[in-house]
């Protein structure tokens, strides 16, 4: 089995041999279910089952099948400051070369402001490099942009140095603008107070 976390590299993307990945997200009893569909690929969630646009009465209607008498269901899976976090300690322990992390400040309720850096680790001077800015979250409660954000970085710091869009560049990547927004749900924080 392949592991979903784009940050493991080499032996460790692996997951174990057996009937479902070696995994602790997910109940061992249910985690077949959470196999791709060409059952090579394992994530910590799954898609729906069934969907279905009934264009007479104007509504879309999704049809799952759950094991167990719970369930969790999102359109989005949020993107909390939490869930970053967890994330930047897995890329910061990865050890992948010219990728740090930087905490740029507090917001007023405490939360860290962060950047990651993906930086050429060739020697080309700074002053000839190019830098590309991708953030996420002015608007606190859009997390689909933090999704986007996380896919992008883990593309970026796994690529080869050697990559062409990894030389002469440098990559900042801004996950959650609005850390203090987004755990009170709230759509304009940063920028209600502006006139």
């Amino acid at each position: 089995w392949i592991s979903g976390d784009p940050f493991k590299q080499g032996e460790q993307k692996l997951a174990g041999t057996g009937k479902t990945p070696e995994q602790s997200v997910i109940p061992q009893e249910i985690a077949e279910e959470f196999l791709s569909k060409d059952r090579k690929y394992w994530q910590a969630w799954r898609e729906i089952d069934d969907t279905e646009v009934v264009t007479s009465l104007n509504i879309f209607r999704i049809r799952q099948k759950f094991a167990y008498p719970t369930a969790t269901v999102a359109m989005r899976i949020p993107f909390t400051y939490t869930l970053l976090q967890n994330h930047l300690e897995r890329l910061q322990a990865a050890g992948l070369p010219g990728v740090s992390v930087e905490e740029i400040g507090l917001t007023p309720d405490n939360r860290k402001l962060q950047i990651v850096r993906i930086a050429d680790t060739a020697t080309i001077p700074a002053s000839e490099r190019r830098t590309i800015v991708i953030t996420a979250r002015e608007h606190a409660t859009e997390a689909a942009s933090s999704w986007f954000l996380s896919g992008a970085l883990a593309d970026v710091a796994t690529m080869s140095t050697t990559d062409p869009r990894r030389r002469g560049v440098t990559w900042l990547f801004i996950p959650i603008q609005d850390p203090d927004g987004s755990a009170q749900a709230s759509f304009d924080r940063l920028t209600e107070a502006f006139v």
